[in-house]
Order: C-alpha cells, then sequence, then structure tokens
C-alpha cells in the first residue's frame, strides 16, 4: 500500500543557495509508509512537477527516506529530513537521488552513517547530519564526492566530545600545528595540506580549524556510547477495559505461580486446542491460523488497536509473516513460553515481535541474536537493532565492531 504526501510548494524557503529553489514542503505528517505515489498541493507561479527541485519535511515521523520522490520530481537537487525522527540512512535509500546537491538531515535519531552512503551521489555539494546521535562514520563515506563544498556534523555525541577533548584550545593553532595534527590523525589529508603551496588565506584557515573536528570524528570510528534519552514516549491507544482487567489478572497469577505452571496457564494451552470457539483468523503466506479475539487483543496492543476499530471483523492479512514464525507467535500469545530448542528464523521472529508490539518475545528473540553477533555481521545487526529500536542488541553490535577496529589498530 502506498501512501500521498500531503504539502505545499513553495519558492520562499533558503536552501542557502543562489540557484531555482522551488520546494514541496511537508510539515508535521506521519510517513506510516515509505513507497509514496501521490502528492497533494496546489503548484504556483505556473509550475508543475518538473520544475521542483526540493523536498522538505518538517516535524514529521519519517524512520526512512520515502521511495519514489523521484518519480514524482524527477530534477530533485535538495533534500531536506528535519526533527522528523529519521532513524537510518542508507546508499540504497540515496542511490535514486543522481542530482542531489544539497542534502540536509537536521535534528535527527541517526546513530550510524555508512562508507558507502554518498556513493552515488556524484553532484553532492553540501552534506548536513547535524543536532543527531552519531555514534559512527565510517571512514570513507566522503571518497567519492569530487564537488563536495560543505560538511556539518555538529551536535554529534562522537564529533563534539572528540574536538572539545582532543584539540580545547584549536583556535589558537598555527598552520603548522594543524598541518601535524592532521598528519597524525588522518595521514591522506595531512599529506594534501602539508604539499600545498598555495597562499593560505586567513578565511582558509578558520575553514581548516572548524573542520578538523569532523576529520578526527571520521578517522575516530568509535567513541563510546553516551547519550541522553528522550523524555517522551509515543502515546499509544488502549484496549478495551475487560481486556486490561484480564492483562492484570494474568500477570497476578503468573507472579503467584512463578516455580510452577499455573493453572490460568494451563486452560490458556487447552482454550489454544479448542478450535469452537475461535472467532478471528489470521491469514499468513501460507497458511491461516484461528484464534480467540480476546486473547490476541489481551497480549498485542496491536491486535487490540485493530480489534477495537472494527470488531465484527473475522480475519486480517498478515501475508508478509512467514508461517512458521507467526505459529511460533501465537503458540507464545496462548503460553508465553518459547522452546529452547526451536530452529526458527530469529531476525524475522524479532520484526514481527516488534511489529505486534509483543514485549517478552520480542526481548526473547534478542536475546537469542545476541549471540549470533560476529565482525562480518555486526553492522547489518547495528543496522536493523537501530531501525526497530532494540537496545541491548545494538549495543552488543557496537561493541563487536568497536573490538574489531581495536583489533585491527593493533
Amino acid at each position: 500500500m502506498e501512501q500521498k504526501l500531503i504539502g505545499e510548494f513553495t519558492k520562499n524557503f533558503n536552501w542557502r543557495c543562489t540557484r531555482e529553489n522551488y520546494t514541496y514542503q511537508v510539515t508535521n505528517q506521519i510517513i506510516s509508509n515509505q513507497n509514496i505515489s501521490k502528492v497533494k498541493g496546489s503548484h504556483k507561479f505556473g509550475k508543475n512537477n518538473k520544475d521542483v527541485c526540493g523536498v522538505l519535511f518538517q516535524f514529521c515521523n519519517i524512520k526512512e527516506i520515502p521511495k519514489g520522490l523521484t518519480k514524482i520530481f524527477p530534477n530533485l537537487k535538495y533534500l531536506g529530513i528535519v526533527n522528523s525522527n529519521l532513524k537510518i540512512v542508507t546508499r540504497n535509500d540515496l542511490k535514486k537521488f543522481t542530482n542531489l546537491e544539497i542534502l540536509f538531515l537536521r535534528g535527527n535519531e541517526i546513530t550510524y552513517l555508512p562508507g558507502d552512503l554518498l556513493q552515488d551521489l556524484n553532484d553532492l555539494e553540501v552534506f548536513v547530519v547535524s543536532v543527531s546521535k552519531i555514534e559512527i562514520i565510517e571512514p570513507n563515506i566522503f571518497d567519492n564526492c569530487k564537488k563536495l563544498k560543505h560538511v556539518d556534523l555538529r551536535g554529534n555525541f562522537c564529533i563534539d566530545k572528540c574536538f572539545s577533548s582532543v584539540y580545547p584550545d584549536l583556535q589558537n593553532a598555527t598552520m603548522e600545528e594543524i598541518k601535524e595534527k592532521l598528519q597524525k590523525i588522518y595521514p591522506l589529508w595531512g599529506e594534501k595540506v602539508k604539499n600545498f603551496k598555495g597562499e593560505i588565506t586567513s578565511e582558509t584557515l578558520k575553514l581548516i580549524k572548524e573542520n578538523l573536528r569532523y576529520v578526527k570524528a571520521i578517522n575516530s570510528l568509535i567513541m563510546e556510547k553516551n547519550f541522553i534519552k528522550s523524555n517522551f514516549e509515543k502515546f499509544r491507544n488502549e484496549s478495551k477495559k475487560e481486556i486490561e482487567i484480564l492483562k492484570e489478572k494474568l500477570s497476578e497469577i503468573e507472579a503467584k505461580n512463578s516455580n510452577s505452571e499455573s493453572n490460568f496457564t494451563q486452560n490458556f494451552k487447552t482454550l489454544m486446542k479448542n478450535e469452537e470457539l475461535k472467532d478471528f483468523t489470521i491469514k499468513t503466506e501460507l497458511e491461516e491460523f484461528k484464534a480467540h479475539k480476546f486473547v490476541l487483543a489481551a497480549r498485542s496492543p496491536v491486535f487490540a488497536n485493530i480489534i477495537k476499530e472494527n470488531v465484527n471483523a473475522e480475519y486480517l492479512n498478515l501475508l508478509d509473516v512467514s508461517s512458521d514464525v507467526f505459529r511460533v507467535i501465537l503458540d507464545f500469545i496462548y503460553t508465553d513460553e518459547l522452546s529452547e530448542n526451536i530452529e526458527i528464523n530469529f531476525i524475522e521472529l524479532l520484526i514481527a515481535s516488534e511489529r505486534l508490539k509483543i514485549e517478552n518475545l520480542k526481548n526473547i528473540a534478542e536475546e537469542k541474536l545476541m549471540d549470533e553477533i560476529n565482525s562480518e555481521n555486526a553492522y547489518e545487526f547495528l543496522t536493523l537493532s537501530t531501525k526497530i529500536e532494540c537496545e541491548k542488541l545494538r549495543q552488543k553490535a557496537f561493541e563487536e565492531i568497536k573490538k574489531y577496529y581495536e583489533d585491527d589498530g593493533n
């Protein structure tokens, strides 16, 4: 299912450039589907979609860069996502933006910039990922950016800490001192500065001083984690009152019978096997599973909301979850148990548990996957855990990457 953007066309947005800046702006919209098929808004100044050179998202809720923008606006040069909770950005997200000159990603939740991120952006001149939560920047990220003029990574922990602790007096440094520091922290860049024979103007010197922190941060892949977590949580709709009461009773019974299987749990196992009273069907890719609405609602706030919004619904399509994985999920919903020796795709189980907001199962899947992290798949797990907010898994992947580079350095 695709989504329509609701925004406005304007010629007044300042991209800090003197060229054409006819822009489509989207504000305060939840982008629940990453595939954009249509946009809503009235063109001005006799323009059309081909005249749009910039798209700006402000104060939206976007986990990934939406797909389909370049089909609607084929001549995009500027892309901005500001204060919109963007968590991850990859080369695949940007590969269609071949004409991009300005990439402005300020005030988001990004923690990792991969080395191939800008590989396809040959015309990129301005790259801004400021006021985010960056921990890791791979060192070859700018290798293909021959036209790059401005980089702004301010307001990120790894960069700010590095700059303030290692070069507290940089603003008073001479050009010779800067050359020496550059050669130590980034030999390639340092050599270029050392061999430069032209005149170093005061403006150029100032620019080098201001940007030395970024050079250091790029070379220092791993910095210790020190984030201040946000103090707010997204509001979730509560299920029916009787469902909440049922959940409370279930918790009380399980607490009282922590050393042995409770009668309540045993009754739920019996209930799971009773096909006659089941009133809801989940359709997966290969199989259909019958269940009780009140059990699904009690165990998953997502199911609770779906059932609450359409109490007469008899089925739900869940075609992007494999039958094997949903069978495990349904067993867990009824029994709150997962077999120790079960053979399942725990990555898919983790993603599905997060989607259905079954926190206990998500935590179990996360623990299982932590044992599988190694130097070869750590970046993959870092990306996954950042995307679906698995802090322990993300930290384990981060530590594995840190260990790899520490060992490599020795």
